[in-house]
């Protein structure tokens, strides 16, 4: 999937849809899970270790939950073929079927910011700087797939290869408790934003609380992001 991402980008001049036809960049977006309008993902880490139907957020429609679990499809790849085939029009009146429609959980959702609305939101660009979280989740998962190489090899007796993948890898390997601290964190805090959602909180303060917590996301991934950058040679 990241190949084709890449291929997909390097065929594109600029690395954008400029000269992709209309009716192909909804199905290129979500096959290469990429977004030329945020330039960043379309599902995060988190949501892609999820089965697609369960791949879905606080701002998700019913509409597309109820498609997803009934096609195995995921509903944020279901919204995007939505909004880029029909646009903000198609958005709100999906968002207008919330009313009819059972809703997931019992609890109030937190209110939606201005970039979150289906009509208004298409025209903003998200600034929850989840491009930073989603490059640091990448870094991370190459530092744990290399300690877990070296701890292979060794473990098959293979000391001398290990020794020289060491010596190969021995800043990434020394990043790697940077990258637990990293990985301890962000788990805490996304279960810090799940008990928010699910509490009886009103959906202002619920805004204001996850809010917070998202910032403390950004700051978490900008602060490794560092540290990672001073720790690995130029």
């Amino acid at each position: 999937m990241v190949a084709f991402r890449g291929i997909a980008l390097q065929t594109i001049p600029g690395g954008t849809s400029l000269f992709l036809p209309a009716a192909l960049k909804p199905i290129v977006e979500n096959v290469a899970n990429y977004s030329f309008f945020t330039q960043g993902q379309l599902e995060g880490k988190r949501e892609q270790s999820l089965l697609p139907e369960y791949r879905y957020r606080d701002t998700t429609s019913e509409l597309a939950k109820g498609l997803g679990m009934a096609t195995g499809t995921s509903p944020i790849k279901i919204e995007n073929l939505i909004r880029g085939y029909l646009g903000p029009a198609g958005m709100a009146l999906v968002q207008s079927f919330d009313f009819a429609m059972p809703k997931t959980g019992g609890v109030e959702q937190a209110t939606k910011r201005l970039s979150e609305t289906p009509v208004i939101g298409t025209l903003f660009q998200p600034n929850d700087a989840k491009g930073i979280i989603n490059d640091v989740y990448d870094r991370v998962t190459e530092i744990n797939q290399i300690k877990s190489t070296y701890t292979d090899l060794l473990a098959e007796g293979k000391g001398a290869e290990a020794r020289a993948f060491l010596q190969q890898h021995v800043n990434e390997y020394a990043q790697a408790a940077v990258a637990g601290n990293f990985r301890t964190q962000m788990e805490t805090l996304t279960k810090a934003e799940t008990a928010v959602k699910a509490s009886a909180y009103s959906a202002e303060k619920k805004r204001e609380m996850l809010d917070r917590l998202r910032e403390l996301k950004i700051r978490m991934a900008t602060n490794t992001s560092d540290v990672f950058d001073r720790t690995t040679p130029r």
